[in-house]
Parts: structure tokens; sequence; C-alpha cells
């Protein structure tokens, strides 16, 4: 399913930054009109229903009549056929919401039963033995609900009745049972029958294929429709109104045709063809991807309902809004399709896992538009979504989060949706794309109409594609946060016509401490005559050395320029040939070229989502805890250019820039800088510290607004950072300056086994850490130290941070390093 916002702020379909703001709706919901934040029922949302342990339900026969638009009322029985499975069950519970009982029949004989609005118990005449096949018939009427968050139910709205299957709210968020008795879970699948009596003006889709139609005595008709699939409860459905069908087939490759059915109303069947152009280029797509579509039709039946789709097995309730004749929200048509592969053939096993149903529906959005339109599409979209990712979810959804064993209440959110789809692209790229279609075309095999969950699904596609995902579940599905790759430093010597290249990769971490594995990245080089080699690399640990030979003379390197995989970096890059505006929407800059200076310049503007260099000397400066700007590319001599920065200190959770710098801005934007550094990678392994850019105008605004813009004059190629200036940050000043000096000593330094630290001076200490580059806390003292002898023989080579402040509120900053 996908949700949409109807004031175009959309939970995983609405890019809301105004920057790359788009007409498409992307999959959505992280914030739908509905909070899950607001939401009291904050249940697991490892829902387990051990009913499906005692039955097997097999099959509904869901008998209503649809013909009160008025009261909006539904009236009818279900059917329900089951097998035991074990002895003595003396007694059936089912799921129904809210609805009146009439009565409840069982082999010719009316059960007793008492029903609370939520549970039926009806009590059978003698126990079931194991492996008896029974039915029940229970009669029921009455007004069905819709979900607190008014996304989910059953709707009568204008002309239209329709269900919706899944209740943001509920929980279990399976919502079959406010229009049917049932087993209200994902793991019981069962096939279905339904009997739809309408006005003589309306027709009923439902799930399936329709097998009869019959006018009443009344001159009503009654809609008979089968599906053959086995399916949970929350995909089955039913639409009722004055439809029309458009009817279309598909040849798939398990050479069967499969015929296509499109319901509307008269007056919106054209706008819906015309929008619905690109469903069997969709379909293709998917079947190339994850194996031949297994239903017995594809099916969609326009509703007026403005804030999402839902992907009912073989009729898929769509908004007639979204079908307008334009191909503006054809995603959410492809969205909805790709779901009969993950979430209607494949199913997750509780909603804890919904990734597997809605991120990599998600990723399928963009697999569509890499299989209608290219590559180059294919790689817009995917940096949209990964900024949005990288810029929003963390804020949303209370912290970086796990894709794996999210919590109830963010199950329709930012990081099942939109990081599902990172992680969707990040697979796709550890296994290769042949690996990935065998893997995950063999997967749909397996476990048709079957319930899935992340570890079954990792150790599938690691047996039957023979790449090890072991480190990739772990570090990207079971953990939160994102690793940020980069290339430290490089150098090249001649080697006869070539270069012998030596560079290092540093891995930084974005919402996590846990390094990540085994990652496979791309290293991209180019030469000052803009010549391009990309090398694959797997690389671990915080630094990694690699070597290449290459045909030209570096002066250019960065890592995964391609975006083969998706890590902690949103970036744009662009070939200049024109002077004038050049937005670089991901990277959060803009440039304004004022001089091109040759044929063209190459510039890379990454927007680093993690933690910037540390000073290499005191400064009075703070810096920003959580982003800065990559410069770096090739550019003639006289190339000149500035740019326009944004800075956003307001707790705001969607839209343009808000929240970027909550951490960094606390009052006001007074003592706000732009920090830089030249890029150091083109040197040996030295860094340059960090100063004052000095040509940049802030525009403020309202001082205390927390929001504005930085100008920047003649930019430099480098990186860019936010602070503010602080000078609590310095030791001390005049006085205070000679006091603190030398008042900390820590030896050896470089140190390998052990190191220890000596206050003197009589300095007060009120606490020290001393942690990694990525924060990580090794040691922790509190006060009134006067000496400490460390063990670092198990601490990782590299540098670690040594900070203090004392009981005066003065602060302390050392480096130490690590060598083994």
């Amino acid at each position: 399913m996908r949700f949409l916002f109807a004031t175009l702020i959309c939970f995983f379909s609405i890019n809301a930054s105004a920057q790359w703001m788009t007409p498409e709706f992307k999959c959505s919901h992280a914030h739908d009109s509905y909070s899950k934040q607001n939401s009291n029922n904050k249940k697991s949302s490892a829902y387990i229903d051990t009913r499906s342990d005692t039955l097997d339900i097999t099959k509904y026969t869901i008998n209503l009549t649809i013909t009160d638009f008025v009261g909006k009322k539904i009236k009818g029985y279900t059917q329900i056929d089951f097998t035991s499975k074990v002895g003595f069950v003396n007694k059936l519970r089912f799921d129904l919401l809210k609805l009146t009982i009439d009565s409840i029949v069982y082999q010719n004989q009316h059960l007793t039963f008492t029903y609370n609005d939520t549970l039926i118990i009806a009590n059978l005449p003698s126990p079931l033995t194991v492996g008896q096949n029974k039915s029940v018939k229970i009669y029921y009427q009455g007004t069905p609900k819709i979900d607190a968050s008014n996304w989910g139910g059953f709707y009568f709205q204008s002309n239209y009745a329709y269900n919706l299957g899944v209740g943001f709210d509920a929980n279990p968020h399976n919502f079959g049972r406010v229009w049917f008795p049932c087993f209200d879970n994902f793991v019981e699948r069962s096939l279905y029958d339904f009997n739809i009596t309408t006005q003589a003006t309306h027709k009923a889709f439902c799930s399936g294929v329709l097998t009869n139609t019959v006018t009443n005595l009344d001159g009503t008709k009654t809609w008979s429709w089968k599906l053959n699939q086995k399916i949970p409860t929350y995909l089955a459905s039913v639409a009722v109104s004055t439809y029309a069908t458009v009817n279309q087939s598909f040849l798939s490759t398990s050479g069967l045709t499969i015929p296509i059915q499109l319901g509307a109303v008269p007056a919106d069947t054209t706008n819906m063809k015309n929008s619905f152009i690109h469903l069997r280029d969709a379909l293709n797509g998917f079947e190339s991807s994850y194996g031949p579509y297994k239903w017995d039709r594809v099916g969609y039946v326009m509703v007026p309902f403005s804030s999402g789709a839902m992907e009912h097995a073989c009729n898929i309730a769509y908004p007639r809004s979204m079908a307008n004749g334009s191909l503006t929200y054809e995603t959410l048509m492809a969205h909805e399709l790709s779901h009969h592969w993950w979430g209607n053939l494949i199913t997750c096993e509780s909603a804890a896992d919904m990734w597997i149903n809605e991120g990599m529906a998600s990723y399928s959005e963009q697999r569509f538009l890499e299989v209608v339109y290219g590559r180059t599409r294919y790689l817009e979209e995917l940096r949209k979504n990964l900024t949005e990712v990288l810029h929003y979810a963390h804020v949303r959804e209370g912290g970086y989060r796990a894709i794996s064993g999210i919590p109830h209440e963010y199950t329709y959110g930012d990081h099942v949706y939109k990081k599902g789809a990172v992680v969707a692209h990040n697979l796709r790229a550890y296994m290769g794309d042949a690996n990935f279609l065998a893997g995950v075309t063999s997967l749909m095999s397996t476990y048709s109409f079957k319930d899935i969950n992340s570890s079954k699904m990792r150790d599938h596609l690691t047996f039957n594609s023979g790449v090890n995902l072991n480190d990739f579940f772990e570090d990207w599905v079971f953990n939160p946060g994102f690793p940020h790759f980069s290339v430290y430093h490089y150098s090249a010597l001649p080697a006869g016509n070539s270069y012998y290249v030596t560079y290092v990769v540093k891995q930084k971490l974005t919402g996590t401490d846990k390094l990540f594995k085994n990652v496979p990245i791309e290293v991209t080089f180019r030469g000052a005559q803009f010549q391009t080699q990309t090398v694959k690399i797997t690389t671990n640990g915080i630094y990694k050395t690699f070597n290449v030979v290459l045909p030209f003379n570096p002066v250019f390197a960065a890592c995964n320029v391609n975006q083969f995989i998706n890590d902690a970096i949103s970036s744009e890059a662009k070939t200049i040939k024109t002077t004038g505006a050049h937005a670089f929407p991901n990277a959060f800059i803009n440039l304004n070229v004022t001089t091109v200076g040759g044929d063209s310049a190459y510039v890379r503007i990454e927007h680093n989502w993690a933690k910037p260099e540390i000073f290499i000397n005191q400064q009075p400066y703070r810096l920003s805890p959580n982003r800065y700007w990559t410069v770096d590319g090739i550019k003639p001599t006289n190339f000149s250019a500035k740019a326009t920065i944004t800075y956003d200190g307001r707790n705001i959770t969607s839209g343009g820039t808000g929240s970027l710098d909550n951490d960094l801005i606390t009052t006001t934007e007074d003592s706000l800088v732009l920090l830089y550094r030249p890029v150091s990678t083109h040197a040996v392994a030295t860094q340059t510290d960090w100063v004052e850019f000095p040509r940049y105008t802030k525009i403020m605004g309202v001082k205390t607004d927390k929001t504005g813009s930085i100008s920047i004059d003649s930019l430099a190629f480098g990186e860019y950072a936010l602070a503010i200036k602080d000078y609590t940050q310095m030791i001390g000043v005049g006085e205070k300056e000679i006091q603190y000096k030398d008042s900390v000593i820590i030896s050896p330094n470089p140190a390998d086994q052990t190191i220890s630290i000596r206050f003197l001076g009589g300095i007060k200490v009120k606490k020290y850490t001393i942690t990694d580059t990525n924060g990580k806390v090794y040691m922790y003292g509190g006060q009134n130290h006067t000496f400490d002898e460390l063990t670092t023989a198990k601490w990782p080579t590299g540098t670690y941070i040594f900070q203090l402040y004392t009981t005066e509120n003065k602060y302390i900053n050392k480096k130490i390093i690590i060598v083994h």
C-alpha cells in the first residue's frame, strides 16, 4: 500500500523538501494526517495469533448485500471452512469488529456464543478431532467501521462502498474483521468466494475473477467472484459503485495470457486508461526482476479515497483522483502492482518485518522508473529517496532504527518504506544483478503464498545465490544507522605510461556505533582531461588501504559516485559548461557560476550526514555534530562560482531544510559561522585544520528564528562546515590560559598497550571522556582525578579524542593516537 497526504506532504510518497518537490507521490506515509507517533496503541508489532496453530481456515465464502448507501449498512453471512490441526477443540474464536451477530450455525445447529464487539467465542456441541473438515456460518449486519486513524476500514462515500484492508491504528494492522469474521493475521492464508448483491445500477469488484452474475427477482444483482490463490485476510476486497470495466490483457513469461480488468465509473475510464499506459511495462519489469505473475488477473478499481492506495489481491483499491489522465502518479500504480510479489505472493510473518512488503514495493517504484525511463531516472529517484531518509526518518520516528523489528507505531513510516527501499537497492548491489535476479526469483518460488521473515529471507538468498549475506542483513536490516565512506587520501607514482595509486578509504558512522563489514563500494578516479576509471572494492574497518594502476594521473577520487550503494552521503555531480544557476538539490547547495574558464568543469558536491573531522588544534568553535559539505571535482584555472546554502535549526519534520541544524543552533544565529578546509585527499595522509572561510555573507532575517542562508563568494574546492563561535571551547584566555597550560599529560602518545593520564596544577576535574572519531566512548572518568592508567591493548588502531571539563566549566581537548 502507499499512503498519500491530501495537502501534498506525504508520508512515503511526497518529497517534502521545497528544494526538490515534485508532483510525484512517492512511497509515503511517515507523516499522514493521523500520526502514529500520537497513537496510544503502542503494542509490539510482532503480533502472534496462536489460533492458526489450532485451526486452518481453508476458505471464506462472503455473502453480503451492499445496497444501503444511506444507512451505510451491510448485511449477510460468511461461511468459514476449516480443518482442525489439533484435537479437543471445543470453541471457535473469530475476529469481528463492532457488527451485530444474528446467529451462528454449525452442522444445522445454532451455536451459543459470546461477543464483545471484537472477539466471537462460539461453543461447539462436541470437541473437534485432528484433521476434521468443518464449516460454520456467521450471520451479521451493521455499519462497518473506519480505523481511528481514518486510514483503513470500510467506507461509504457518495456512490461508492469499498474496504481498505489495513488500519493504521489497529493492532494487529490487519483489518479484514471490519467486514467479515476471520482469523485476522498475516500468517493465515485462505481461499475466497464472494457473492455480493448490489443495486441493479451497480457492480461489485472483488479479489479474484468474476464467475457469475445473477439478476434477482427484486431487481438487484449478485456478483460472484472466486479467488483461487490463498491470501491473508487484509488482502481480501470488495468495491461497489456504478462501475464500467476496461478489459485488457498481458502475456506473461509463464506463457499464460493474464486478463487485466480496470474498474471505474464511466466518466473516469478514459483518464484511467491514459494514466495506466505503462501498466504492461511495469508487469514486464517486475517479471524480469522477481519472476512470473502468479495471479489469475491484474485488477485495479477506482475509489474516492485521496490518502493512498491498497494492494488487495487482484483488485487494487486506487484513488480515482490519481488516475486523472496524466502520468504524474504512475509510481503509485507500480508500487501497488509490485505487492503481487512483495506482500501478496510472499507476506511478512508479522508487522515487525513490514519492510519486506513495503520497503521492497517502494524500491519497485524506482525499478519501474528504470525499466520505463532508464538508469538515469532510476538514480535520480534513488538519490531523492536517500536524501529524504537521511534528513527526516530519524527525526520523525524517534531516532535511527533497524528496519526489522520496527515498533507498532512506526509500521507505516519512513524506516519501513523509504529506508526499506534504500536497503533493497544495496541488497541488489551486494548481490549483483544476476545473483539478485536468481535469488529473488527463487525466493518467490519457494515462498509463494506463504509468510516469511528477515532471517528466512537472508538464509534463502544466501543459499540460492552463493553470496553470503550474513553481514549485509546484520548491518543493514537488523541494526540502525548508516556507514559513510570517503577517500581519506591518495597518492600516485608514475609507472611507465601508467600510475601506481595508493589510496585509503575511511568509514564513519551515523546513527550507530557498529562498523559495517565487507561492504562492496565503488571508487571513481578522474584525470585532468576528464579520463575516468571506476574500481569495485570491499572494505572493512575505519581505514583500509588499496592499490590500483591507472592509465592517467588522478586529480579526483570519490566513493560511490554512481550511487553503487546508498550510504550517509547525498550528492550531486554535474559537468558545467555554462554560466548561471546550477542547483544541487540533494546536496542542499545552489551554485551561480560566474566564469567557466574553459570548455567545462566537473563539480561534485557531497552533503555528508556525518560528524566532520575534529579540530587538530583547539579553536573557539563548536562544530555541527551531524553534517558538512565536500566540494570537489575538476575545474579550469579561471573557474569561479558563488554558492548559497541554507541553515535551519527549527524542529520541523517535513518541508524545506527543517531540523538540519537543530542540534547546532540552540538559541540565536549571531554566533553561527562557516568553516572551511582544503580538500586533503590529493596529498599524503595529512589533514589541514578548520578555519573560518574569509568570503561569505550570513543572511539571517530574524536572529532568533534559527533559519537563514549563507552566501559564499568565490567558492573554493574543499570541505565546509557550520559551527557556533564559542570561546568556552578554548583552554582559558589570558591568566586562565597560563593556569591550564600543560595541566593534563597523556603518555606515551602514540601508545600501544597502555596510556597514563596525569592531572597537574591543582586542576579540578568534573569529568572526562575518551572517544573515537565516530563518537564511541572508550573511557569515562569522574570527579577529582589525579592519575589514571588505562589498558589500550584491545582498542583498534586509530585516533581518539580526550575531552575534559573542569568544575569551572573550562574545556580541554587532546588527541590520542593508538598504534599496534
